[in-house]
């Protein structure tokens, strides 16, 4: 556990308590459960910075792409 760090977060009633129920219905800890929300959010919020770097570079490299296409891939990726 030496690699791991404390963080408290006030969150709403509800979500506390849905919480308290997937942790007893799934034989986890809230803890595991909060670990794998965030590692998957902030996994998204990396490829979202990727995937804009890549639209700046392209600018700035002058490869750009319609905004029909654009809108495709970012429906795309809203979907994964």
């Amino acid at each position: 556990m030496s690699n791991m760090r404390v963080v408290t977060a006030l969150i709403p009633w509800n979500i506390a308590q849905k919480l308290d129920q997937l942790s007893e219905r799934e034989g986890r800890s809230k803890a595991w459960f909060i670990r794998l929300a965030l590692t998957d959010y902030l996994a998204k919020v990396d490829e979202l910075d990727k995937f804009i770097q890549q639209g700046m570079d392209a600018h700035e490299g002058g490869n750009l792409v319609g905004h029909e296409q654009m809108e495709r891939e970012v429906e795309q990726w809203q979907q994964e």
